[in-house]
């Protein structure tokens, strides 16, 4: 994948996101253009495939994302004891032209406290997981993959290597490829990422079907709204 060097550093994130969509890489408002043949406009970022409007979350909201989207939805199966679905979103107008999804997780941290997860899955450059890791940047960046991997989960029963990517302390982002794909895993707060040595298995929620409806859910996180809140031009960075 086309690696691209994203800074590094803390980020603050503000504002909930338009009843239109949102662009994946700022979480900031996109507008649609008269001309039905041109997409989404963000002003920061151009064009750019939505970020379709959260709804509260249930097994039959998941169930019919995965069904027709060609990006698969990873969640945590089986899932950790106390661990919920708290959000599903995805990157794309129609669910034939999903370009990146999200799971949203919620539960108990290993360390004490309540932890938070996002699973993004995603073509390189949609920068959803970079946005949610806290990077301005789109993809993980040339130091992607260097030296031995930081953690590993199974995804659909296949061992998947993940490295920390470097980001605001408040969270541990983890990065990898599954199915072709980013796959990014980032806790929130940081020592949830603990959950990492417990050999956390995902599974695709297209390949499971019926059987989402196991999960259990609970209240739309407002992680998955956050906005970047110091959005560049492509061309700054």
């Amino acid at each position: 994948m086309e690696q691209r060097d994203p800074p590094r550093g803390e980020r603050i994130f503000t504002g909930p996101m338009s009843d239109v969509g949102a662009c994946p890489r700022c979480g900031g408002p996109v507008t649609k253009p008269p001309d039905e043949a041109a997409g989404y406009i963000c002003a920061w970022h151009g064009e750019v495939p939505p970020l379709q409007p959260f709804r509260h979350p249930d097994a039959e909201l998941l169930e019919s994302s995965a069904r027709d989207s060609r990006e698969p939805f990873w969640v945590l199966w089986p899932p950790p004891a106390g661990w919920v679905v708290t959000g599903v979103g995805r990157v794309g107008e129609r669910a034939e032209a999903v370009r990146a999804t999200v799971v949203a997780l919620g539960g108990p941290n290993p360390l004490g406290g309540a932890g938070e997860l996002l699973i993004v899955a995603e073509e390189p450059g949609i920068g959803l997981g970079a946005r949610y890791a806290g990077l301005l940047g789109p993809d993980p960046g040339v130091r992607f993959g260097i030296g031995a991997p930081d953690g590993r989960v199974l995804t659909d029963g296949h061992p998947t290597p993940l490295w920390y990517v470097e980001t605001a302390p408040d969270r541990a982002a983890y990065a990898g490829e599954a199915a072709g794909r980013w796959l990014w895993l980032i806790f929130h707060p940081g020592t949830a990422g603990t959950l990492l040595v417990e050999n956390l298995e995902l599974a695709d929620a297209r390949v499971l079907g019926p059987e989402v409806r196991q999960l259990s859910f609970g209240a739309l996180t407002p992680r998955v709204t956050e906005q970047l809140d110091e959005p560049r031009r492509p061309d700054l960075f």
